[in-house]
């Protein structure tokens, strides 16, 4: 975890930065804790090392190491296109199950405003600010017992069975690399 801070001592600003890593099986057991809780503790123990100096949280990059093997990417800029990057970077494919994409009424109200799909604003939305996990099958039964916070979305596969998205009716079609380019070619 690295907050950064403004502290004005006198009359200069000065930024803090502060490290502290929470550590599975240590600070914190995912059997019983969700990974919401784990990231507001890493969090607010970091701000509370700023605080109590006198400054003042601004920002903060959290870093929880763990035993499980995991690889992870935030979603802010949509879900489809970090399926895409964390696949291409673990040499995976991967299966999306529809159903199991969580939709708030937001979305739903959004998608249906501008006579849209609320699945395809799902996956191509961005600004949502929530971690995409890959983790092995040997700890899918850790991530099974988090409690409701965690979405089991789909599953990998070899890479040469591609990325694919499963519809309602069982469909299978080809997950669109969609949501924000931060670097789009002309």
């Amino acid at each position: 975890m690295i907050p950064l801070c403004s502290c004005p001592p006198a009359s200069e600003t000065v930024q803090l930065l502060t490290t502290d890593a929470l550590v599975e099986g240590i600070h914190f057991d995912l059997s019983f804790t969700s990974l919401r809780h784990v990231g507001w503790k890493a969090l607010l123990s970091s701000f509370s090392d700023i605080a109590a100096i006198g400054g003042r949280p601004l920002n903060a990059t959290i870093s929880i190491p763990q035993k499980i093997s995991i690889e992870m990417i935030d979603i802010s800029d949509g879900l489809a296109s970090e399926i895409h990057h964390l696949c291409r970077s673990s040499g995976l494919g991967a299966v999306v199950y529809e159903h199991n994409l969580t939709m708030i009424s937001v979305t739903q109200a959004i998608a249906s405003e501008f006579n849209g799909h609320s699945v395809d604003y799902a996956l191509d939305g961005s600004e949502e600010y929530e971690l995409l996990i890959i983790i092995t099958d040997k700890d899918f039964e850790v991530l099974e017992t988090l409690p409701g916070d965690t979405s089991i979305i789909g599953r990998t596969q070899q890479r040469e069975e591609g990325l694919e998205l499963v519809g309602e009716n069982g469909e299978h079609t080809s997950l669109r690399s969609t949501g924000w380019n931060h670097f789009p070619r002309s």
